[in-house]
């Protein structure tokens, strides 16, 4: 379990369940399952989210500290689309479904929407996300992937790019990405999140199916966030780009 931000995260959670005026559970594993039926609709949304971004960059699992190189989260958001059997998303095109997967700096979410084969779908979902599968030789290409994908933009950001550097994600491993996968993808730190032509029981059953109902001993997590001493990297950051609506921005820490 998070020692550190665990209450802010569960008023979050409460929040967000009150706002939409939607069901609610919390499972024993400690995952909260939250549900909106809308009746009418055909089809469903679902998204499964972590609280693990990039900001998160160093813990403490089980006494032991941790420490991750910029871009870990995003890196970890593609790979956890990877299994051994192949892309998750060669399996959503076969359901008709649509998925896809974002990373911030406070979360990671997965989702999909679909009008059809529901359960699969969830199960796909679910599946993908709770059998983390990493192996040297599928990390190194990951690496060139995204590395080429750094090469094509220069985001300017005043701090870390959320995807990170080439030279960062270079450093990552299996431990690493695993240590990540014990923390954070933890039900407990997690939140499934349904919503159309799907009921609370359906969703709960997905979560049974897939090994994420009955209780489990969780892992001792602590957040170890670094004193921020030195100057900025970047004061300010001026640029143009071809959009009709001007954006400004202020950041602090």
């Amino acid at each position: 379990m998070l020692n550190n931000d665990h209450e802010s995260f569960a008023a979050a959670q409460a929040r967000a369940a009150a706002a939409v005026s939607c069901e609610s559970v919390v499972l024993p594993s400690g995952l909260t399952v939250l549900c909106r039926t809308m009746p009418g609709y055909s089809s469903v949304h679902a998204i499964y989210a972590t609280g693990f971004g990039s900001v998160h960059r160093a813990f403490r699992l089980d006494g032991k500290q941790v420490t991750l190189p910029a871009g870990t989260a995003h890196f970890l958001e593609h790979k956890m689309c990877e299994t051994p059997k192949g892309d998750s998303f060669n399996f959503y095109a076969k359901t008709g479904a649509s998925a896809n997967a974002f990373t911030s700096y406070d979360r990671t979410c997965y989702l999909f929407s679909a009008t059809q084969k529901i359960d699969e779908n969830l199960d796909i979902l679910l599946g993908m996300v709770g059998k983390p599968w990493f192996t040297k030789a599928t990390i190194a290409k990951e690496q060139g992937i995204i590395g080429q994908e750094i090469k094509m933009y220069d985001d300017h950001p005043l701090r870390d790019d959320i995807a990170g550097t080439v030279e960062s994600i270079a450093e990552l491993t299996p431990q690493m990405l695993y240590n990540c996968t014990k923390a954070f993808y933890a039900p407990s730190n997690m939140v499934l999140s349904v919503a159309g032509k799907i009921t609370l029981a359906q969703a709960v059953d997905a979560c049974k199916r897939n090994g994420l109902y009955r209780a489990r001993a969780p892992h001792e997590v602590e957040w170890d966030i670094p004193a921020q001493d030195g100057p900025l990297p970047h004061k300010e950051a001026l640029f143009t780009m071809p959009v009709t609506k001007p954006c400004f921005g202020v950041a602090y820490r």
